[in-house]
């Protein structure tokens, strides 16, 4: 894989998003150093405000002063960034092969779109009421975002509920139908005794689905601390033990701590 690059490199995060566990994966895969602030949600925007790509995380600030870069349209953009930096072709999460490109391509988009916003809303429609949303939510945070973020909770745990419609009927349901279907998906072309999604190599695909489908699967090696399963609500670890036993939920868990 590439060497380590001299540039600077700033990761602007949200503690518990798996967008941002997708970005760190990334830089990490390539070797780029990086230094990261975390934030809790919310407590973001300040540090955001301005930047290309609006408020949201994550974003990757390359180099200082004026000719300082902001990747700041998504996680996506910080792995494409990431994957021009890894210099042997076998390492590649992006192949060369216009088709194979496509193809990868194809999932990335998919999971994007589908799989992390899913997981997202099902996982906070039962984790913002429990004694550890606080701890979730805080992780990795200054001391000084901390006390702010104690105070705000009781409005900050509406704020995120309503805010991902999990206060709307039927959309936890949707979700979980959702992200059932993805996981078969996945299952489904693994049938054929692949290793990975798009065949034998490793790619953006399979970082993509395993960091944005980690929630639902908890692999302990995950640079993101999830409320313990015996500390989730009864629907929601009944969910996560379902899906971990699959071929995607297995694939999930093994990718982890191996794919460097």
């Amino acid at each position: 894989m590439s060497g380590a690059t001299a540039e600077v490199h700033r990761l602007i995060s949200i503690g518990p998003s798996h967008f941002c566990e997708k970005a760190r994966w990334a830089l990490e895969r390539a070797y780029i150093a990086f230094t990261e602030d975390k934030h809790a949600p919310g407590t973001h925007i300040p540090y955001t405000r301005g930047l290309p790509g609006g408020t949201s995380c994550p974003k990757l600030l390359v180099g200082k002063g004026p000719a300082r870069v902001v990747i700041g349209k998504g996680s996506s953009e910080i792995l494409e960034f990431a994957d021009k930096k890894i210099t042997k072709e076998e390492d590649r999460l992006y192949p060369s092969d216009p088709e194979q490109r496509q193809l990868v391509q194809s999932w990335v988009t998919k999971f994007d779109d589908q799989l992390g916003p899913h997981v997202r809303r099902f996982a906070y429609c039962y984790l913002m009421f429990v004694p550890s949303t606080y701890k979730l939510l805080t992780q990795g945070s200054s001391t000084p975002e901390k006390v702010v973020v104690w105070f705000m909770m009781p409005l900050l745990r509406r704020l995120i509920y309503r805010g991902l419609g999990c206060n709307k009927p039927g959309n936890k349901e949707k979700s979980l139908q959702v992200i059932d279907s993805m996981f078969k998906e996945v299952d489904d072309v693994l049938a054929d005794g692949r290793p990975y999604i798009c065949g034998s190599k490793f790619t953006a695909a399979d970082l993509t689905f395993a960091a944005l489908g980690g929630p639902m699967v908890a692999p302990p090696q995950s640079g993101t601390w999830s409320v313990p399963l015996d500390e989730c609500p009864s629907e929601l670890a009944s969910a996560m033990k379902r899906l971990q036993v699959t071929p995607a939920g297995q694939v999930i868990s093994e990718l982890f701590p191996g794919c460097f």
